[in-house]
């Protein structure tokens, strides 16, 4: 026994002997191959003396080239030896090095591929500029289903989001502004910051080797979902600069090195025959280490939730490594970990009386069947019952799950680099060597998280390459460790075999190898990335305008608007950040638009204002009430459409008709009351009372030219075409840009079959508001029914279509243009899409069966036909639906 334990107390000192030799060893050969190279250098300076004729005896100017020469070579040796003799200088210029070119890929990256902010960073930095204005954690994104837990307040409380992000934007936000490219230029400093820190974490791990941590981080800084969470200003840099730092932490200085010295005092232990040795005494310095690190985990679950998913399966792996998990540790991580969370949960649990209450756990029933997309979050009244909602029926998550596991199987390729993805699934099966404890713990926490974190998304459907970015610096290690191991393993194979089939081995030949090896490795992680670039570039410009011309146009939305009043939007994210106004997210369903107002009693809604993605085929309100509800009135109940020269939509909230008659008695000399007081009875139907009111303003501003747009709108109502005609007149002499004003005007040209004026009108019209859909398909309509100019009808119809591809009369006007140009087949198809967008519009019903009829599908146009008859129609499009009629049954008989 007593052998034994003398042969491993040899070991040990030949373990630490071994190292001190290979250290002597590497700078005797450095040492010979400077030699070499300067004896080589002194030899072709020989050469060329003698070749060029030069003697000793050489001119003054000659040799004080030369003593300069060799000045500047002595003093470059010396800065060599310093450099060799100091490995810390050496550590510092490769960290400078990767983090200079860290920064200059980010650089790069946002100048071909940054557009703007998606939705999650505007979210982000919106709720941080109210942090700054010192409005506590409050949004201006407020989401219908949190509204009955804060109805009082605008802006509310946020319930979604998690905090220390947009504390840290709300920071610096005052010194790099307030602005879509500094919330960018915020997350891309924490990038190269995390680049720094994965440089020494990985330093660490490969027993502190630099050109194994500086590749590390090369792949890191070249990963496209790296550099694509780095510009685009969410928290996803934060939280991987927090976990990097945790295992920084839990991370000991030449950890391989002590965990072999204890494994072999183990082994010591166990040839002894004797007890295992007690273990480790836990010291303050380590109970100090486990806080900190459980503040840090924290600080990551603060930054988002899902965090945990990877944080945990990770910090458990490094304290098995280290095997320093014992019960002081564990009280003092906890500890540390509910410090840090308890101000949060404290103040969620007064708002909701729920501490762990987020809105995010709503995702584990959204996108399914039973709650398509985010359509859960846009309910109201729903209030606290978000843990029951949370149950879309089994069959229907467990498809969800499936889909978001295949959607990762693809694009977790990718991070951190398509090429280095094989090196990665190979290193989770290659067996690690006995002394590398730490490395296989590594991988097996590193695996651990990965997986459960793809599990842990794909339930709450978040499925992007993004998510696993605060994972790419480990995974890029260890891709690189298994690359360099079955590299340096061919190099030496390939060495031993030049050496026997050769007798020796020239040096040229293995630097050439190396850097054709490098060169090669290099290219294939440069080229998705220039890939991405030169795709990026391409559409680089007109996003950059598409989205410029979206701020400017919210901007003056919110200019235009009361500044507390909220509005109610699709795209309530861009609307609070660059309007600047409380948003309220679209409801589920149109009816929930009137009791918003009885729920907000701080102030009802000021306006709703719809973007032209809503009427899209791809909207995720495609197919829902609201689409319906703008296809087949012109106006929403209570509010009135405002006429832009953008593909937008906005109504304003008029007053009701009870508010309207108090503001008039208050203020009986103001025009805005009586027009306030007139547009309530025109909401209600009351075209009479409108006119008076319209009419009694007018005597109190008759140069308001607005006044006379109303009144005109009225005397349309009252089916009065001539004095509507002259209220119109001169609303347009007064202000010749008003639109409703001319398409009024185009309006009684068009009832009165005066279809060449009616035509001059829309034209007018057209020629300032060149998007907008009434004027459009009115004019596409009359140019249907005249012989002239049907083909630029079908054109400015098919505009239209393209502005408005779910709006119904639009595309009747398409399929009605469609059969006058003779053009069957396609008029039934664009017919059959009109009919089911609206199914109570006889005119739309009576188009298909003519078509049908022209078509030769006799039973299917006397269905139309029928349905068209059933429905309201005028007295000649009903002689002409019975006439088509008779002739589509007495086909239809013929055929039998």
């Amino acid at each position: 026994m007593a052998k034994e334990s003398e042969s491993l107390r040899d070991r040990l000192k030949k373990f630490q002997y071994k190292r001190r030799a290979a250290a002597e060893q590497r700078s005797a050969e450095a040492s010979a191959a400077r030699l070499e190279k300067a004896y080589s250098r002194r030899r072709r300076a020989e050469k060329l003396q003698k070749k060029l004729g030069i003697s000793d005896r050489m001119s003054g100017k000659a040799a004080a080239r030369l003593e300069k020469r060799a000045l500047r070579y002595e003093r470059f040796q010396e800065l060599q030896s310093r450099l060799d003799a100091s490995p810390r200088i050496r550590t510092t210029l490769a960290l400078l090095s990767v983090v200079l070119f860290a920064a200059a890929s980010g650089l790069l990256y946002r100048a071909f591929a940054f557009h703007g902010l998606d939705m999650e960073a505007m979210d982000n930095a919106q709720l941080a500029r109210n942090i700054a204005a010192g409005q506590s954690f409050s949004t201006h994104f407020i989401r219908p289903f949190a509204l009955p837990l804060a109805p009082n307040s605008l802006p509310a409380p946020d319930f979604f989001n998690a905090p220390l992000y947009p504390f840290v934007l709300a920071a610096a936000l005052p010194f790099l502004g307030e602005s879509d490219s500094a919330v960018s230029t915020l997350s891309l400093i924490i990038y190269v910051v995390c680049a720094a820190l994965l440089f020494r974490l990985a330093q660490r791990l490969s027993g502190g080797n630099r050109w194994t941590a500086s590749l590390t981080v090369l792949v890191f800084a070249l990963s496209q979902p790296v550099l694509g969470a780095a510009i685009a200003g969410t928290g996803l840099m934060l939280s991987t600069l927090l976990l990097l730092c945790l295992l920084l932490l839990l991370t000991p200085q030449n950890a391989e090195e002590r965990l072999d010295e204890v494994q072999v005092r183990q082994q010591q232990t166990l040839a002894r025959d004797a007890p295992p040795p007690p273990p480790e005494v836990v010291t303050r310095p380590m109970v100090r280490q486990y806080f900190l690190a459980g503040v840090l985990c924290g600080l990551c679950y603060l930054t988002q939730y899902v965090s945990l998913l990877y944080v945990l399966p990770l910090v458990a792996a490094w304290g098995l490594a280290l095997r320093r998990w014992r019960r002081l540790t564990v009280a003092a991580f906890v500890l540390g970990f509910v410090l840090v969370a308890l101000p949060w949960w404290v103040r969620n649990g007064r708002l909701t009386g729920n501490p762990f209450y987020s809105l995010q756990w709503l995702e584990l029933a959204m996108g399914t069947e039973s709650f398509p997309g985010m359509s859960l979050l846009r309910d109201l009244g729903r209030g606290l019952e978000s843990t029951g909602m949370a149950a879309p029926g089994f069959a229907a998550f467990v498809v969800k799950m499936l889909r978001g596991l295949m959607g990762y199987f693809s694009a977790a390729a990718s991070v951190p680099q398509m090429a280095l993805a094989p090196f990665v699934f190979i290193a989770f099966w290659l067996p690690s060597s006995s002394s590398s404890r730490l490395m296989k713990l590594c991988k097996a926490g590193t695996l651990a998280a990965l997986l459960l974190t793809i599990v842990g998304l794909s339930a709450l459907g978040r499925v992007s390459p993004l998510q696993l970015v605060p994972l790419s610096g480990l995974l890029a290690f260890i891709g690189v460790v298994t690359c360099q191991k079955l590299s340096g393993e061919w190099m030496d194979r390939w060495k031993q075999a030049r050496i026997v089939r050769e007798g020796r081995l020239k040096p040229g030949k293995v630097f050439l190898v190396n850097v054709w090896f490098v060169l090669g490795v290099a290219t294939v992680f440069l080229l998705p990335l220039a890939a991405q670039l030169r795709a990026e570039a391409v559409v680089s410009d007109k996003a950059r305008q598409a989205r410029q011309a979206e701020k400017e146009k919210l901007t003056e939305l919110g200019k235009a608007l009361p500044e507390k009043r909220p509005v109610v939007t699709d795209i309530p994210w861009a609307v609070a950040w660059y309007a600047k106004r409380p948003a309220i997210w679209l409801p589920r369903e149109v009816s929930q638009l009137d009791t918003l107002d009885k729920t907000l009693k701080a102030g009802a809604v000021s306006a709703v204002y719809l973007s032209p993605a809503l009427l899209s085929p791809q909207s995720e309100d495609a197919g829902s009430d609201w689409q319906r509800a703008l296809q087949q009135v012109a106006d929403l109940r209570g509010y009135q459409k405002l006429p832009l020269q953008t593909g937008d939509i906005v109504y304003r909230r008029l007053p009701s008709l009870g508010e309207s008659q108090t503001l008039v008695k208050k203020q009986p000399k103001s025009a805005e009351a009586y027009l306030s007081l007139g547009r309530a009875h025109l909401e209600a139907r009351r075209a009479r009372p409108a006119l008076d009111a319209f009419q009694k303003a007018i005597a109190l501003q008759p140069k308001a030219a607005l006044l006379h747009q109303e009144a005109g709108i009225a005397c349309l109502q009252l089916e009065a075409y001539d004095k509507a005609r002259g209220y119109f007149g001169q609303a347009l002499r007064l202000s010749p840009q008003l639109l409703n004003a001319r398409l009024g005007l185009a309006r009684t040209y068009e009832v009165k079959k005066q279809t060449p004026q009616a035509i001059e009108a829309y034209e007018r019209a057209l020629a300032d508001y060149p998007n907008d859909r009434v004027a459009m398909n009115n004019l596409a309509y009359l140019y249907a029914e005249t012989k002239e100019n049907r083909l630029r009808g079908l054109e400015m119809a098919r505009r239209a279509l393209a502005l408005n591809p779910g709006d119904g009369a639009v595309r009747d006007t398409v399929g009605w243009m469609c059969y006058r140009t003779g053009r069957i087949a396609e008029a039934v198809a664009h017919l059959r899409l009109a009919a089911r967008l609206l199914p109570d519009m006889g005119a739309v019903h009576l188009h298909l069966g003519q078509a049908l009829l022209a078509a030769g599908r006799h039973d299917e146009a006397g269905r139309a036909l029928t349905r068209a008859r059933s429905l309201r129609l005028t007295p000649a499009e009903r002689n002409v639906a019975e006439a088509a009629l008779s002739q589509a049954l007495s086909g239809a008989a013929r055929r039998r």
